[in-house]
């Protein structure tokens, strides 16, 4: 009778840890296998010069606060996207508050920890970036946006400089015979 006891309890707590945890809508190694093409090609974007990459998305686009049916009629819009990918793409928000990027699955880039410096000035935080990590500039990505078939991806680029402030950009990728080509730019902010 122990042993029956014993066996529901673990599968009660396997039950409750199951549920505890969420979905990932996009595996790993799809997301990672895209990063780290953008960061080492040049296609388009170079950000080949640029050592520092943000743990996360440090524009904090808050899509996950979009109500879904305004984010399916805008991104369903965008060329080459249906509204089952944009749907899709809703789904994966739901990742986006707790997102960071992995330091183990980022390859050549040291991964600034953004988040413990929020509420500081713009001169505090600079300098707390400088006293650490000993640069005044870096770059951040956006949770990458996959297609329903993992084969478009809508990513935000953003980079920093003390000196010269961010510019921000949104681009379109496209896997066409297993490789990544940059499809078009959404928009570009100086």
């Amino acid at each position: 009778m122990k042993c029956i006891h014993y066996i529901a309890f673990c599968l009660i707590g396997l039950l409750a840890i199951s549920c505890k945890s969420k979905e990932q809508v996009v595996p790993d190694s799809i997301r990672y296998e895209f990063i780290n093409y953008l960061i080492h090609s040049n296609e388009r974007i170079d950000l080949t010069g640029w050592k520092f990459m943000a743990d996360r998305d440090t524009a904090n686009w808050e899509f996950n606060k979009v109500d879904s049916k305004v984010f399916i009629e805008v991104f369903s819009d965008i060329e080459g996207f249906t509204k089952v990918d944009a749907a899709f793409m809703y789904k994966q928000c739901d990742e986006l508050v707790d997102f960071t990027f992995s330091a183990t699955e980022i390859k050549d880039r040291v991964i600034i920890s953004t988040r413990k410096w929020k509420g500081y000035s713009h001169e505090k935080y600079w300098d707390k970036i400088h006293e650490e990590y000993n640069t005044n500039k870096y770059f951040s990505l956006s949770m990458p946006l996959f297609s329903k078939d993992y084969l478009k991806v809508i990513i935000i680029v953003c980079d920093y400089d003390s000196n010269y402030g961010k510019r921000l950009g949104s681009y379109i990728y496209e896997k066409v015979d297993g490789k990544w080509t940059y499809l078009k730019q959404l928009n570009y902010e100086d």
